[in-house]
């Protein structure tokens, strides 16, 4: 594809709607404020500091995965068709039970370090899901827009305001930010969800809760063992290389994973648009249109990427990582593969087909596992970089051909 059509096919009047517009935005602003978070922590806290919180986040986030079963994009699917009563019944008792479950276990694994912030973020973090999943099913875009970028946003003021107030801060401070700004953001956002919506039917229904939680397992799954792909190697690098291995690579795989911005924003707006549109052709056409967007968007930003010297790394982290942006660098490819792969895996989550995904996840996960122990115990975070690309250039390759496969079976029929 060349760079000219490119430009035609991405800005060619009326093709990107308002919607896909703003959405781009809002994730730009997502991207900048969790970027400054990163900023912050490394020049507050150092690469050891750095380590710690990307650990603990990272166990947040599998929590909130688990939550998701009944909170997440079952939600979206789920909207139209389960009264919101239920729905908000079912997410508030899995939410709960999920966040204590999740946190008991991680801190136990930690010597029952940070136990209170893994319930109480995760706990926050999923309620503000259920919101966003919601309006998100409902197509309301705005506010699935604002309430995802309102949580970054006070976390990241607070921790400025913070900075300015007191002399030092350590990890607490920070973790404490996210108490305060997610608890801000659902209260505000709860009180517009009950004057946009009557509730009605606020109780168990064991057919509805069945089906709720079946397809939300099946999906979380998949996004279960899809993070493990991602984070694993967090893990590893934590255990044998120490955490300021680990908050030197975390910032590198920050920095990739923004590219991710265009992907994640085509994504979610595509996903809601699959689920309510029952035009088969018209959905594949559109995936395929979505995807060369984002590949080619998200190659600009890489392009961007490789210009900017080592020494800026440094200049704006700290000392500490400046070789950041060398791991950077290295983990390109197959961030390009999963930021082009990503809307073939809504565009199935939509029809339903999660097998699919759930296969794509254990290649992945596969080459993880045996690759990612003896490439960090031996080369380091270089080989923790040469493991992720090939479980994600993998897992995109079987994801794209599985796509390409059911197309050309329709145009058969």
């Amino acid at each position: 594809m060349t760079l000219s059509f490119s430009y035609k096919l991405v800005f060619k009047k009326g093709m990107l709607s308002k919607n896909t517009l703003f959405t781009i935005t809002t994730r730009i602003l997502i991207l900048l404020c969790n970027f400054a978070l990163v900023v912050l922590s490394t020049r507050l806290f150092g690469s050891e500091g750095r380590g710690v919180i990307s650990l603990v986040i990272a166990n947040i986030s599998i929590i909130i995965i688990f939550s998701n079963t009944v909170s997440g994009s079952t939600v979206i699917y789920h909207s139209s068709k389960i009264p919101n009563g239920q729905l908000l019944l079912f997410a508030l008792g899995g939410i709960v039970g999920f966040s204590v479950l999740g946190s008991v276990f991680f801190s136990f694994l930690h010597g029952f370090s940070w136990m209170s912030h893994l319930l109480v973020i995760s706990i926050l973090m999923a309620l503000n899901s259920f919101l966003a999943f919601y309006w998100l099913g409902k197509e309301q875009i705005i506010h699935y827009n604002l309430i995802t970028l309102a949580g970054p946003a006070l976390t990241i003021s607070l921790l400025i305001i913070g900075y300015f107030l007191f002399s030092s801060l350590n990890t607490e401070y920070y973790f404490y930010a996210y108490y305060i700004a997610y608890f801000l953001v659902f209260v505000f956002g709860f009180v517009v969800f009950l004057k946009q919506n009557k509730i009605t039917k606020m109780i168990w229904d064991r057919f509805f809760f069945k089906k709720l939680i079946l397809y939300g397992f099946e999906n979380e799954f998949n996004y279960l063992i899809q993070f493990l792909n991602y984070r694993l190697s967090y893990y590893f690098i934590s255990a044998i290389l120490g955490l300021s291995s680990l908050g030197l690579f975390s910032v590198s795989i920050a920095v990739m994973e923004s590219i991710w911005v265009i992907s994640k924003s085509l994504s979610a707006l595509h996903f809601s648009k699959v689920v309510n549109t029952p035009n088969t052709k018209d959905n594949i056409s559109a995936t395929r249109y979505q995807a060369r967007i984002s590949l080619f968007l998200s190659t600009l930003l890489v392009i961007i990427l490789f210009l900017v010297p080592s020494s800026f790394f440094g200049y704006v982290f700290g000392a500490e990582f400046t070789e950041a942006k060398k791991y950077a660098v290295l983990l390109s490819p197959g961030i390009l593969f999963i930021a082009f792969s990503n809307l073939y895996g809504h565009y199935f989550t939509g029809v339903g087909k999660l097998k699919i995904l759930r296969q794509k996840s254990f290649i992945g996960l596969v080459a993880t596992i045996i690759l990612l122990p003896p490439l960090v115990y031996y080369q380091g975070i270089i080989g923790a970089c040469i493991s992720i690309n090939v479980s994600y250039i993998l897992s995109s390759l079987y994801l794209y051909f599985k796509f390409e496969k059911e197309a050309s079976d329709l145009v058969k029929k």
